[in-house]
């Protein structure tokens, strides 16, 4: 059985092919619709057609594909035989031609009513019995041209390719590719589109566009980008796989250039990419995907960057150069994609003074000194964590930089002024791993309210926290081995400065700490000094206050010496030696602590300290210290404060003879040493805030003016020989001979409505203003008053009677 098969289809699809004549355009590109504009080859307008079009296109862009006139087919010739029928043919084929693909004429009557010859595709398969012959018809479109029409002949199977675009594509040696705009769609010229049926067909409403870009061939497989509209603002998006060696911008306008889809000559970017029109300017730029380097100076200088707001740098860039973007000042967004970018030169967006943010890649290793210089208004900055340096002045006068500044672990050095006056900044972290600052890195940061040296810092340079006026708290580690000059000079508010120190000497510079009034805590296991013999707080007029924790055993030598504003100094307990000098001079010190621990108070350690204070120096014993091996006082007037009772030096009191001791206050233990406080010629008050749990003999001397017991004690035990006791504010004396009293009531003693117990009490004389009854008063042997002692009670007077254990009225 044979059989032929003459083929109608119904198809929509499009089938795209490389843009042929008029355009040179290479394989496979395609162009979005926005790329083009309405073009009229040779000027032709508008025609008239049958359909469904809308008359005329003028140019438009609204046609509509019409379907022609089905063709009457006349005869076939084959093998120099005319066929009048299709049978006839299909017989002749099947009997005489071989099996494939040829073709033969025809002669066809067309619409208006005349005679044409085309050519059929003949196609001719046999399997087996059966033979098939396809018969295809040849059918032309007619497409619009300046100079009347153009048609072009195709077999439906294979659809319809679009004619080039006619003329009008050469502008000066640039050409610019086209595409057919047929009922609102853009198709590239030379591609080709299915038919929905047979027949000729009429694209009388078809217009061509024309590329807002083209290309101009430069030699050697490169090619000069250019532009259809001198005046073009707006958005241009270029695909193209051409090699651009250069771009010819709008010489008077304004354009965003989207260049991902482009390719470069030798995959960089630079000013010689870029030919620079009068009034040219570029607004935006997204580079080339097969960058993969920013040349030195590339956006820099040219006027036609002046415009510049924001830059898309691909992933495939692995360097910016220097000066890069030096100076465009309306550059407002860096957007660098992926982790390939290395590295960013010297000065490459020093000042960018609109740049607000930027985001390093986690792949940049370096950065050339000024980097981001002047840009004033950065507001964040995120650095790559495996950034080696900061450089020299990288963010210089960025006063906005801020509020939080995290150096990364992988900087090893920050260099010098590389944060001067980035006034923003309040929250400032340094990593581990950090190991040098360099001079005046953090200069007028005023925001900066706390730093933390870490310990792998070796070197602060000169004025490295100079002028940061609220810089409050200060943290140095025992890796620092030296701090130069005025490195925290200027810092306006009361700092705290931590030093934690293992013993290790620390170079100092001239006021390298603090100018203004400062406290220092000290931790670690050794005192920090400049050297052997000099402390770094040697003669430091600005230290107010001293703590000290745990771990350090020894006030070295001179440690504090001509501190002449501190005045509270803190030591822990562990502290055994104060050393010679220690507080020499220190002429306002007013409170320090002795823990328990100490054991040795060296030579004129306290010479002249106190001796300008508000308030006297007062020494405060933590501990009872029964085992001091030396102790030397100030020498000038000061107080004590005992927490433990009398500290010791071979069992005698370490105030023997303790001229220049003025008050002592007790505040708990034992006061069991006798004469604790003989000699102390100017000692004037004690008081007691707890009742001693001992008490030994003679312990004050005979002019002492006052005992004061505030609290004063419900109980008294174990007393002996004690002459007076009197209210909070009077006297308690050893011997009441050696004071003239004016009247009774300097010797008065309220006992209230709780019994007072003298438990153990021995020879306790004059007592006044008590109620002899026992329910006031409780005794435990006839030997607690002293005979003799006389009380005051509602106008009448008892003496004690030691025999009878009781009170007689006089």
């Amino acid at each position: 059985m044979k059989k032929i098969l003459i083929p109608i289809m119904l198809l929509f699809s499009f089938i795209l092919f490389s843009c042929g004549g008029g355009g040179g355009g290479a394989a496979g590109a395609s162009i979005p619709d926005s790329e083009y504009t309405t073009h009229n080859p040779h000027g032709w307008g508008g025609g008239s057609g049958s359909g469904s079009g809308s008359g005329g296109n003028g140019g438009s862009n609204n046609g509509t594909i019409m379907g022609g006139t089905p063709l009457t087919v006349t005869g076939y010739t084959y093998n120099g035989q005319t066929y009048t029928s299709v049978e006839e043919l299909r017989n002749a084929i099947a009997e005489n031609a071989p099996e494939g693909q040829f073709t033969i004429p025809f002669t066809c009557t067309v619409a208006g009513g005349g005679s044409e010859t085309r050519t059929a595709r003949i196609t001719k398969t046999v399997s087996g019995n059966d033979t098939e012959i396809l018969i295809e018809h040849q059918y032309k479109a007619t497409f619009p041209d300046g100079a009347g029409t153009q048609e072009v002949s195709y077999y439906m199977n294979d659809g319809i390719v679009l004619p080039g675009d006619p003329a009008g594509t050469n502008i000066n040696d640039f050409i610019f590719e086209t595409n057919w705009n047929i009922g609102g769609t853009l198709y590239p010229c030379g591609s080709s589109i299915s038919v929905a049926s047979s027949g000729d067909m009429d694209f009388s409403n078809a217009t061509t566009e024309m590329a807002k870009y083209g290309f101009k061939d430069a030699g050697g497989g490169e090619y000069i980008l250019g532009f259809t509209d001198e005046s073009f603002n707006g958005t241009i998006t270029v695909n193209t796989n051409r090699t651009i060696k250069q771009i010819k911008l709008p010489e008077n306008g304004s354009v965003n250039l989207d260049l991902s889809n482009a390719h470069f000559k030798d995959n960089r970017v630079g000013t010689s990419y870029f030919w620079d029109g009068n009034g040219a300017a570029v607004t935006g730029m997204i580079l080339p995907n097969t960058v993969t380097s920013i040349e030195n100076s590339a956006f820099y200088g040219s006027n036609i960057f002046a415009n510049l707001n924001s830059i898309t740098i691909p992933n495939s860039v692995t360097t910016i150069g220097d000066y890069a973007f030096k100076g465009r000042q309306n550059l407002q967004t860096v957007n660098i994609q992926g982790n390939s970018l290395t590295s960013i030169g010297e000065q490459a967006f020093s000042g960018c003074s609109a740049l607000q943010s930027f985001t390093m890649p986690n792949s940049v290793t370096s950065m050339g000194t000024n980097a981001f210089n002047g840009c004033e208004n950065l507001g964040s900055v995120t650095l790559s964590n495996n950034l080696q340096s900061i450089p020299n002045q990288a963010f210089y006068n960025c006063g906005n930089l801020g509020t939080d500044l995290n150096i990364p672990a992988s900087v090893t050095e920050i260099g010098s002024s590389a944060f001067w006056h980035c006034t923003g900044i309040q929250n400032l972290t340094l990593n581990n791993g950090l190991q040098t600052i360099d001079g005046n890195a953090f200069e007028g940061c005023t925001g900066i309210g706390s730093v933390s040296i870490p310990n792998t810092v070796t070197t602060i340079g000169d004025g490295v926290f100079i002028s940061c006026s609220n810089l409050a708290q200060i943290s140095i580690p025992p890796s620092v081995s030296s701090i130069g000059n005025y490195a925290f000079n200027g810092v306006e508010t009361d700092c705290v400065l931590t030093i934690n120190s293992n013993g290790g000497n620390i170079s100092l510079g001239t006021l390298a700490l603090p100018n203004s009034n400062f406290s220092v805590h000290l931790t670690g296991t050794g005192f920090p000094m400049q050297n052997a013999a000099t402390s770094i707080f040697d003669a430091n007029p600005n230290l107010t206050s001293v703590e000290i924790e745990s771990g350090i055993s020894t006030i070295p030598n001179y440690a504090f010496i001509s501190c002449s504003n501190l005045k509270n100094v803190e030591l822990p307990s562990g502290i055994t030696t104060i050393k010679n000098n220690a507080f020499d001079n220190c002429t306002k010190l007013e409170t320090i602590n002795i823990p328990a621990t100490v054991t040795q108070i060296k030579d004129e350690a306290f010479k002249n300290a106190g001796q300008n204070a508000a308030h006297t120096l007062t020494l405060t014993f933590k501990g009872h210290q029964n085992n001091m091996t030396e102790c030397n006082l100030p020498n000038k007037t000061f107080d004590v404060v005992l927490e433990g009772g009398v500290p010791t030096k071979n069992g005698v009191s370490i105030f023997n003879n303790a001229q220049t001791l003025q008050s002592v206050v007790f505040k708990g233990g034992q006061l069991d040493v006798d004469m604790a406080f003989s000699g102390c010629d100017s000692l004037t008050t004690v008081t007691f805030n707890s009742y001693p749990t001992g008490i030994g003999t003679n312990i004050f001397p005979d002019d002492v003016a006052g005992i004061i017991f505030d609290p004063y004690p419900n109980e008294m035990t174990n007393v002996k020989n004690i002459s007076n006791l009197l209210t909070p504010g009077r006297i308690f004396l050893t011997n009441p001979l050696a004071v003239t009293f004016k009247n009774n009531t300097t010797r008065k003693i309220t006992i209230n409505a709780n019994a007072f117990n003298f438990s153990g009490a021995e020879n306790i004389e004059y007592i006044f203003e008590a109620d002899p009854n026992n329910e006031k008063m409780s005794y435990d042997n006839g030997n607690c008053f002293k005979s003799g002692t006389r009380i005051e009670y509602g106008g009448s007077y008892y003496d004690w009677d030691p025999t009878s254990k009781s009170w007689v009225q006089e």
